[in-house]
């Protein structure tokens, strides 16, 4: 299984690309890309304004929903996209998330990274990534460590997503007090790209449950 790891500097060329992977689909084509990101700096939903407009930091506007995302220096972020049809998934779309996150729990398993099922009692908050619910994410000691952005189009779907590793502690000098609670420690560790992307390379989606 081919595993693109293209990166870019800015929050919007990688954003940018995962739309162009989407667009650039043919047959039945799963694209999957892996990437470290490299600044502090913000993903946003299209479909909503910014909601940190004074906060001056690189930031990102992706096609997919759900609430802001902090990225941090060290993120593993990835994206998958595939035709509605594709053989590779169930045909219901739930189960087909439910695989994806199956997938990425497997990898980070065979790196001796356990995730839990079971979420931390917060406010919800939709605007913002880690108060924002969601059945397909996992945690860390009750910290957010993965997350997912998706959207189905038409005829085909995408999903972004990040494992968050650690907190960049910039983050805390460019975020006011008041918004360090939407922040996430995730891991809390370093995770090499190279020892998650083998096991995934040889895993797949056919081979897993789609039960959440």
């Amino acid at each position: 299984m081919a595993i693109d790891t293209t990166a870019f500097k800015t929050a919007q060329q990688n954003m940018d690309y995962d739309t162009r992977m989407m667009e650039n689909l043919t047959g039945d084509t799963v694209a999957i890309r892996f990437y470290k990101w490299q600044s502090c700096g913000v993903t946003l939903p299209l479909n909503k304004p910014d909601i940190i407009p004074s906060i001056n930091c690189d930031k990102g506007w992706r096609i997919t929903g759900g609430g802001a995302v902090f990225h941090s220096p060290g993120d593993i972020v990835f994206s998958i996209a595939a035709k509605i049809d594709s053989p590779e998934f169930p045909k219901s779309f739930k189960d087909k998330l439910c695989v994806v996150t199956k997938w990425v729990e497997a990898g980070l398993a065979a790196c001796e990274i356990p995730l839990q099922k079971e979420a931390p009692e917060v406010v919800k908050n939709l605007a913002f990534c880690t108060q924002y619910p969601s059945e397909y994410e996992r945690f860390n000691n009750n910290q957010k460590a993965l997350a997912m952005a998706v959207r189905r189009f038409k005829d085909r779907w995408l999903v972004q997503g990040v494992i968050h590793t650690k907190t960049h502690a910039d983050w805390h000098t460019i975020l006011p007090k008041e918004l360090h609670p939407m922040l996430t420690s995730g891991l809390n560790k370093d995770v090499s790209l190279e020892a998650l992307i083998k096991p995934l390379s040889s895993l797949g989606f056919q081979q897993l449950p789609v039960s959440c």
